[in-house]
C-alpha cells in the first residue's frame, strides 16, 4: 500500500491509484467538483473513491465555520456533484446517527461555536457501543459515506 498526502491541486491526473481515501476534507474545498474531476484522474479505470463528508445542510452552523467548513452535503447534492465529476456511485449512505441527533441538539441550542469540554471524549467511548445504528441504514446521519467508481463512460466520451 501506497500512502501519499498531497493538496488536491498539486494532483496532475495520471490513472496511478487503485482508490483514494478522502475522510473529511472536501468540505473544505472551495470547488469541490475540480477537486472530484482531480480524484478521479488520479485513479485507475474501475479505480474507487471512498468518500466521507459532513451530510444535511440544516445542520451548518458555527462549529462547522470554526472547523474551516465551507458546506454541508445532502445526498441528492453528493450524488449529482459525483456523476457531474465522472464517478458512477456504488454506495451513498448515511452514517453515524447519533452523532447527527448530538449536533442537531447542540445547533438548535446555538449556544457558540465551541463545544462542551469533554463532549468528543464522551462521543467516543459510545461510538464502540452504537457503531452497529450504521447497519440499518438510516435516512439521517452526522456523515455522507460514498464509494464511487470512475466511469467507465465518461472515459469513452472523452476519448471521442
Amino acid at each position: 500500500v501506497t500512502v501519499l498526502e498531497h493538496p488536491v491541486e498539486d494532483l496532475a491526473g495520471d490513472g496511478a491509484f487503485d482508490s483514494i481515501l478522502c475522510l473529511n476534507v472536501l468540505e473544505h474545498i472551495e470547488d469541490d467538483e475540480d477537486a472530484l474531476q482531480r480524484f478521479r484522474r488520479q485513479l485507475r479505470p474501475d479505480g474507487r473513491l471512498l468518500l466521507l463528508v459532513p451530510a444535511h445542510r440544516f445542520l451548518f452552523g458555527g462549529y462547522d465555520r470554526a472547523a474551516g467548513h465551507l458546506r454541508r452535503y445532502d445526498r441528492a447534492t453528493l450524488r449529482a456533484l459525483l456523476h457531474r465529476a465522472g464517478f458512477e456511485i456504488e454506495e451513498l449512505r448515511h452514517v453515524n446517527p447519533v452523532g447527527g441527533l448530538g449536533w442537531l441538539a447542540r445547533v438548535r441550542l446555538r449556544r457558540g461555536d465551541e463545544w462542551p469540554a469533554g463532549s468528543f471524549r464522551t462521543f467516543d467511548r459510545l461510538v464502540p457501543v452504537l457503531r452497529h445504528l450504521d447497519r440499518l441504514r438510516l435516512p439521517f446521519g452526522l456523515s455522507l459515506w460514498a464509494v464511487a467508481r470512475r466511469s467507465s463512460s465518461v472515459d469513452s466520451a472523452q476519448a471521442r
